[in-house]
């Protein structure tokens, strides 16, 4: 019985766990899109998220 409680005890952590997940992914989504919409209007001088900076900082540095 102190297994089954236990295995139900972990269920429910990584129940938890993929929510807060895909709550993270969320507003991710949400904040490319915005990104998305303001290059679609043209405004290029909207802010970027700083993992997508940190990506294109690398792709366009590539030997440092």
């Amino acid at each position: 019985m102190q297994n089954l409680e236990a295995a139900r005890a972990q269920a429910r952590t990584a129940a938890r766990v993929a929510q807060a997940e895909a709550e993270r992914q969320r507003a991710l989504v949400a904040e490319y899109e915005q990104v998305k919409d303001a290059f679609r209007e043209g405004d290029f001088d909207a802010p970027l998220p700083d993992d997508f900076r940190r990506l294109l900082d690398r792709i366009l540095r590539p030997g440092d």
